[in-house]
């Protein structure tokens, strides 16, 4: 115990006493401690009930979210209550009832996609198959996207009717390649499906126009290989002929003679007529067109006929020459350059222009100066085998 003044006579008594023993004064009692004893236990309550309620309501306010159909409003917020109570489950059945609700309205894709994220909850897999199948018939039916409808419709493993839908969209997918040029694709797909409708003469009719693709392509014997497998195929046979001619003339042909010859290169559709002079060369590139076994140049200057390995060319004079291949080769000769400024005296002989007819040669202290004559073309000038000027 301790000694207080009496706040009303100011004597010092015990602080343990309820009444002043000298005026009688009647002290209160002290409730802070209850009071704030008191507090603590309030405060303690309400910070409880808020851990608890707020939880709870959000939860509940998601659960109501769920039953109206909100689907992505309740998964965030089942998203965002992490594990409390069932939200995780919650959010899986919300995706499962959106991807059902998908599914009643047709809207497969969509639906494919939720039913894909849960798999394994509930008949999610079942339903998944199903909705697939609906959107692989609704492909077919319509004639639509058949690279789709063939891509899903072979992921069911034969789920109800799936393998007939299956062939009837692999059909319309070849004939969609077929319609686009993408033979090679329409062929491949025609062949696998046999006899499915009229598959047979569209597969055939695939063939001869990616044979006829081919030949305008100068892919001569790919061309040659697809046109020999429909060769009673409409004018297959005729380009049977032609192609056989066209695959033996590719490469390199030579005259006999080897001295001012002129030589051919065949390469694809293109025609390469090198003419040999002394010293020099010039390559000309033509066209050409065959037909009947007879090869014409665009210009009517050559006729070649093949009689067993040998080359007949026939020009425009009705001269005949035997020609040879002796390469398969069909890059033709590099065409000599025009002579420069700053070429060697070697280089300007192997140039267009080639040897000179005459030469007048000038020597100084300072060395040779030459004067190079062409009646064809003009006059190289060149100081110490170096070519300084050039007049036409």
């Amino acid at each position: 115990m301790t000694l207080i003044h009496c706040p009303e006579c100011g004597k010092e008594i015990w602080d343990k006493v309820k009444t002043c023993p000298f005026c009688g004064y009647k002290f209160k009692k002290n409730n802070f401690g209850l009071f704030l004893l008191i507090s603590i236990v309030i405060l303690a309550i309400a910070l409880g009930t808020n851990n608890i309620l707020i939880p709870l309501n959000k939860y509940n306010t998601a659960i109501s979210m769920l039953n109206s159909n909100k689907y992505d409003k309740a998964i965030e917020v089942f998203g965002n209550l992490g594990n409390y109570k069932d939200s995780s489950q919650r959010i899986l059945e919300c995706k499962y009832e959106e991807a059902k609700a998908l599914l009643q309205n047709k809207e497969y894709t969509e639906a494919i996609d939720l039913f894909s994220q849960i798999s394994h909850y509930n008949d999610s897999s079942e339903l998944k198959c199903e909705t697939m199948y609906l959107l692989g018939q609704k492909y077919v039916n319509e004639n639509l996207k058949p690279e789709d409808a063939v891509n899903i419709l072979k992921n069911l493993n034969g789920y109800k009717d799936s393998n007939s839908l299956l062939v009837e969209a692999q059909y319309q997918l070849a004939t969609y390649y077929l319609n686009n040029k993408k033979y090679s694709d329409s062929s491949q797909i025609f062949e696998t499906i046999g006899n499915y409708k009229d598959s047979i003469n569209l597969l055939n009719q695939t063939i001869y126009l990616d044979a006829c693709s081919k030949y305008d392509q100068a892919n001569f014997q790919n061309s040659l290989t697809l046109f020999e497998k429909v060769e009673n195929y409409e004018k297959a046979s005729t380009y049977i002929s032609n192609l056989k001619l066209l695959v033996q003339l590719q490469g390199t042909w030579d005259p006999d003679s080897k001295y001012g010859r002129t030589q051919f290169v065949f390469n694809g559709w293109k025609l390469y007529t090198t003419y040999f002079i002394p010293g020099n060369l010039s390559v000309h590139e033509n066209k050409y067109e065959v037909n009947n076994g007879t090869v014409k140049d665009d210009y009517s200057i050559y006729t070649f006929e093949m009689q067993g390995e040998q080359l007949i060319v026939t020009d425009f004079a009705k001269n005949k020459n035997i020609y040879i291949k002796i390469s398969t080769s069909t890059i033709p000769p590099k065409e000599n350059p025009e002579p420069n400024v700053g070429m060697t005296a070697d280089e300007v002989l192997h140039s267009k222009w080639g040897i000179p007819q005459k030469i007048n040669k000038t020597t100084t202290v300072n060395g040779v100066k030459e004067q190079w004559v062409y009646s064809d073309h003009g006059y190289i000038y060149l100081e110490n085998c170096i070519v300084t000027a050039i007049q036409d």
